[in-house]
């Protein structure tokens, strides 16, 4: 080409060049997919050769125990799963968690910790007329527990109509099994919760266990019950009108369960049910929808610290306490007070102040009384006096008053706290602790001083889990609760409030129209709403009224098969 007349032509090479090496860099992870893709079947032959070990099998045994206790624990606080009262009891959860692979089902079985609670849910069991499967099913979970180890039974189920058609033709049956599931004599039992008409209907109505266990005829041999701490009954769902029933079938006598601390229990308003047997050492007490047998309860539960009154029917009307005496009762050992729900607190204005009294009172707390209707709300003002009233009778030097979950509309809350501030002529010793959800912004009507007074119950501290809004802390911390008139001794009122640095940046903080503003973190707030009440459905109660949605029906996994 050099010698001829003809010019060189351009060459074309160069410009392919980028096209080259992003066709190289795109053809390498090819590579390195298929090398890994090849050896694939080598890595497969060593794990089954046990020659090679993954990650997870090199972590031992015990803290993949820890992992399933983890698992069962933590699904309590699912709110998915709020049908299932005690996540870490139910055998589907456990079933699942097995299914993983052979080593987990070996340690799972291995892991006596694993197998001490049970929910029976009799709505999916499969009766079967030729064998005992539900009590054979009991016995195989519990006998791996270990040997006199704890043990927490749950039977819920309203019945579905093949257990119905059981029921009708194998009563027997049905009967015995249970009766034998909670009567074995190997069993330890500390924690019962029975929220089912079938189990109350065949085993509690006619002679309890009581009756059952001395049919047996085992002279002095020690009822599996003896140790029996929480106790949960639920009768709202029993439509084969219930027979008069003493002490639920469970206690007949005050001695039936003498290490009975926590009673949860939950019936119709017209279920005949006598209290004198009741265990005389309770520690807590929770009502739900019985709100009539306050007064034989409180009567003979000396010892008793904490009640918990619930009503899950707005509408449910306040029971009469006129057979009490004028006296009234007085349980000098109860220490925290609450009521969840509008009926228990529609009870709270109307007749507890006047019938009840409680001298060592150290917690009042008020959650889900708010109906979501403004129509039918209560009443904050006289929700306020009955508050107060009950207040004025307090011996105690310090209150705790917990409204951070009652669910009223800003208006209520002004008008409660107003009453709550002016409930009498005479200023009381007994100092209050506030615990709110967020500050209530006051009207500037509020702020003047001819409607400003003496405060009946002097305030000692404040704590507001949310202060998003700076003008409206502002707004509740100049409002007529704290104001103190010029003469009359001041005190030092805290107020806690979430460490937000906008609230600092505001000079929120220290010394502030005379209060003194600390900021919190999470933790140390947390803890001032923390009330040490340790009844077992307490929390249960309030997620219930927290949430909105309906309960989840069984999913197609929880009427699956169990492998036990």
């Amino acid at each position: 080409m050099a010698g001829s007349h003809y010019p060189p032509l351009p060459q074309g090479h160069p410009c392919l060049l980028p096209t080259e090496s992003v066709f190289d860099a795109s053809r390498a992870p090819i590579g390195g997919g298929r090398d890994v893709v090849q050896s694939l079947p080598q890595v497969s032959s060593r794990l089954i050769a046990g020659d090679d070990h993954s990650a997870m099998r090199g972590v031992p045994n015990e803290i993949i125990a820890l992992f399933l206790r983890f698992a069962l624990e933590t699904a309590k606080q699912d709110r998915r799963r709020q049908g299932h009262h005690f996540a870490e009891t139910d055998p589907f959860l456990l079933n699942t968690l097995r299914l993983v692979c052979t080593s987990w089902n070996d340690i799972a079985l291995s892991t006596p910790q694993l197998w001490r609670g049970l929910e029976l849910n009799l709505d999916l069991w499969k009766p079967n007329h030729f064998s005992a499967n539900l009590a054979h099913f009991a016995d195989t979970w519990f006998n791996r527990a270990g040997e006199r180890a704890p043990l927490r039974l749950h039977i819920v189920g309203q019945g579905t109509p093949v257990l119905r058609k059981f029921e009708s033709s194998n009563w027997a049956s049905f009967s015995g099994q249970l009766l034998h599931i909670l009567m074995g004599t190997d069993r330890n039992w500390v924690e019962w919760h029975f929220d089912s008409a079938p189990l109350h209907r065949a085993c509690l109505r006619k002679g309890g266990l009581e009756y059952a266990w001395g049919f047996l005829g085992l002279g002095d041999v020690v009822p599996p019950w003896t140790n029996l701490k929480s106790l949960s009954l639920d009768l709202s769902d029993d439509d084969r009108g219930p027979l008069h029933v003493r002490g639920y079938g469970l206690f007949w006598t005050p001695e039936s369960l003498p290490a009975l601390e926590s009673l949860h229990v939950r019936s119709k308003p017209t279920t005949p049910v006598t209290l004198d047997t009741f265990p005389p050492h309770l520690r807590s007490l929770h009502l739900t929808d019985c709100l009539d047998l306050l007064p034989c309860a409180l009567s003979n539960l000396p010892l008793l610290e904490e009640l918990v009154v619930e009503s899950t029917d707005p509408d449910a009307a306040v029971p009469a306490f006129g057979l009490l005496s004028e006296d009234g009762l007085e349980p000098r050992a109860l220490e925290r007070l609450v009521f969840i729900g509008r009926g228990a607190a529609a009870s709270l204005v109307d007749a507890v102040p006047s019938h009840f009294t409680f001298p060592f009172l150290k917690v009042l707390q008020l959650a889900g009384v708010s109906s979501g209707n403004a129509e039918r709300e209560l009443d904050g003002s006289l929700l306020g006096a009955a508050l107060s009233r009950l207040l004025e009778k307090c011996e105690s030097p310090e209150v705790t008053v917990s409204l951070e979950d009652s669910g009223l509309s800003s208006g209520a809350m002004h008008a409660l706290l107003d009453s709550l501030h002016s409930g009498s002529d005479d200023r009381s010793s007994c100092g209050v602790h506030l615990r709110l959800d967020c500050p209530v912004p006051y009207p500037t009507f509020y702020h003047t001083e001819e409607q400003r007074q003496s405060p009946s119950f002097p305030i000692k501290s404040v704590a507001l889990r949310c202060a998003a809004r700076h003008a409206d802390l502002l707004s509740f911390l100049e409002g007529r609760i704290f104001h103190i008139p010029t003469g009359m001794d001041s005190h030092h009122t805290k107020v806690f409030v979430p460490r937000l640095p906008e609230l600092q940046r505001q000079g929120v903080a220290g010394s502030y129209q005379g209060l003194d503003i600390e900021h919190l973190n999470s933790v140390s707030l947390d803890a001032l709403f923390t009330y040490d009440i340790f009844g077992h459905q307490y929390h249960l109660a309030l997620d219930s009224f927290a949430l909105s949605k309906d309960n989840v029906s069984p999913s197609s996994s929880d009427t699956a098969s169990i492998t036990v």
